[in-house]
């Protein structure tokens, strides 16, 4: 499967309080033992806002404005997109979330394997400790129909709105690890048996009648 994985985590930061993130994650002792255990010998890339301007309050909000509104902010000397570089993969800063994208296990097929399961599983979990929140939204990035999950985090939507349509659109995400990852949208609120994976067990999949 080609398609990107997001992980949509929750925050309830102001834009000044957001421009902190890179600091909170340089921070992370978790978060930077999580990636060498996986990644050992890999060079540590500094987290930090790529610009090419410094980031600010007023462009974060004017960024989220625009997107609101479906359009891309193009802000004279200002920076057109609230990314944010780290050594464990891309951050996308949007109003009430954040969409995580880790690389180089960016592929969502890389959940039906039992070692990048657990670890992009657990690194996830150890980034939204940072922000207070136990519950994750796992969807693709791409032209499966789980995708607009993705694309509501960025127009600004909260984490409860987009599981309330996730839920009422696709229905209620199953809980076994199969399954979850076979349905394109599941959510782990620190409960998921990564462990249960079984890449051999077949079980019905979203990708396949879509």
């Amino acid at each position: 499967m080609a398609m990107d994985l997001v992980a949509v985590i929750e925050h309830k930061m102001t834009a000044r309080e957001v421009l902190t993130i890179p600091s909170l994650i340089t921070a992370s002792i978790a978060l930077r033992k999580q990636y060498e255990e996986r990644h050992p010998g890999s060079k540590l890339k500094l987290t930090n806002w790529p610009g090419p301007h410094e980031m600010t309050a007023d462009n974060l909000e004017q960024i989220w404005e625009a997107e609101a509104d479906g359009e891309n902010f193009q802000g004279e000397g200002m920076n057109y997109y609230s990314e944010i570089d780290s050594f464990f993969g891309e951050i996308t800063v949007n109003r009430h979330t954040i969409n995580v994208t880790p690389f180089p296990e960016h592929k969502y097929k890389n959940l039906r394997d039992t070692g990048n399961l657990e670890y992009i599983l657990t690194l996830n979990r150890q980034l939204a400790k940072l922000f207070d929140v136990k519950r994750i939204l796992y969807t693709v990035d791409g032209y499966y129909k789980p995708a607009i999950l993705a694309e509501q985090s960025r127009l600004g939507w909260s984490l409860d709105a987009i599981i309330e349509y996730g839920n009422e659109t696709f229905g209620v995400p199953p809980k076994e690890m199969n399954e979850a990852v076979a349905n394109l949208y599941f959510i782990d609120d620190f409960d998921l048996e990564t462990s249960e994976l079984d890449p051999n067990k077949k079980v019905q999949s979203r990708w396949g009648n879509e």
